[in-house]
């Protein structure tokens, strides 16, 4: 038998020591209250005195218990750190395999000098964001195939816009369906996935009014589900908050008669795989769907890479850019599109709702990536 005393300025101070060294097992012998005199002869606020007892075997269980608790404590967290270590070493891999891949294809193109009547497009290419090996290559399949010696400028520039156009490829609509539409909004924070919903909505609204519907699950933020009510209600239009992922087949249900059903994702840290697993598990509850990848014009390449590897699991989806009126340039959306090799689909100019979105404009964009024009507001 194992007796010891505890000591606490209250009661809960004593039994949190006792248990904590004797366990839930122990006994208690006696609780008394002691006053002590202090200075001059006053007497102290009085402490607790407890005193208990435990089987020494049970002591000696306790303690193996509590051990054991702890060393496993301590190994779930070892194995977690260790299973986010080779998640992100995972993430930096693949990351680093698609710059291989994607340089490795450019190998060589800037071995050969460019013609002059080229090499001052690439310098204007450059210009525009658009990264170099790109415009090489662009370039020097030019060169490959035409006798450029033979051409005047505005052949050029035509030929050059044209090769241009082909890898920017077609810009896709939202597509309407026979059945209920399900289309997704995800990217990161802070690229305007709201208003840019808000603005398709009410676009859909002026054919579609009676079938169109909305969804958030972006909880994490009042301000989004407010902003999203109030264009639901300027638009006349349906929104269902779903707070748990277990909740969206019952909204579903809900606006069964809607065609179009819009659904605003919360932005998410793309560092942080656990947050990422949130959109494919909302991803997967749906067949019939569409999937857009919010970007801002304003990113820089580098971060755009990590965001599409982060992505990756995302099979099919169009890009939407945004906020072309507040970038220097437009070279990112012809560096995604060759990174990616994903379609494009709206660009967005501003903040105005719904006129500031427009089918990315395939030729306008071309001639502004060669310093012919600014590419505008849509009018």
């Amino acid at each position: 038998m194992k007796i010891k005393r505890f000591i606490g300025k209250t009661n809960q101070e004593a039994m949190y020591k006792l248990k904590k060294e004797l366990g839930e097992n122990a006994v208690i012998l006696h609780t008394r209250k002691i006053r002590k005199p202090g200075i001059m002869g006053f007497i102290k606020k009085p402490i607790i005195e407890i005193v208990a007892a435990v089987d020494d075997n049970k002591a000696k269980e306790e303690y193996m218990k509590k051990e054991i608790k702890t060393k496993q404590l301590n190994d779930n967290i070892i194995i977690n750190k260790q299973n986010n270590n080779l998640s992100n070493i995972d993430l930096e891999i693949k990351r680093l395999r698609n710059e291989m891949k994607f340089f490795m294809s450019q190998i060589g193109k800037n071995e050969q000098s460019l013609p002059s009547k080229l090499e001052k497009y690439r310098e204007i290419m450059e210009q525009n964001g658009i990264e170099d090996n790109i415009a090489i290559k662009i370039l020097k399949d030019i060169n490959d195939k035409v006798n450029i010696n033979i051409m005047d400028e505005k052949t050029i520039k035509d030929v050059i816009l044209y090769n241009i156009n082909e890898y920017l490829g077609k810009s896709y609509p939202l597509v309407p369906a026979n059945n209920q539409k399900v289309i997704f909004f995800i990217g990161p924070t802070g690229v305007g996935k709201t208003t840019t919903l808000a603005k398709i909505a009410a676009q859909l609204c002026i054919k579609n009014q009676n079938e169109v519907g909305l969804i958030t699950t972006d909880t994490y933020r009042i301000a989004a589900v407010d902003q999203l009510k109030a264009y639901s209600e300027i638009l006349s239009i349906p929104l269902k908050v779903v707070y748990d992922l277990k909740e969206i087949y019952k909204v579903l249900a809900n606006l069964k008669d809607k065609r179009f059903i819009l659904v605003d994702t919360a932005g998410r840290n793309h560092k942080d795989k656990n947050k990422l697993n949130e959109i494919k598990e909302l991803l997967q509850t749906v067949n019939n769907k569409e999937v857009y990848l919010v970007l801002s014009a304003t990113t820089d390449f580098n971060n755009i890479k990590t965001i599409l590897d982060r992505y990756s699991f995302i099979k099919d989806y169009k890009i939407i850019f945004t906020k072309l009126d507040e970038a220097d340039n437009l070279g990112i959306i012809l560096n995604t599109k060759f990174y990616a090799n994903k379609p494009l689909s709206y660009v967005t100019m501003g903040q105005n709702v719904p006129e500031d979105i427009e089918l990315a404009n395939i030729q306008k964009l071309s001639k502004t990536l060669i310093g012919e024009l600014g590419y505008e507001r849509p009018s």
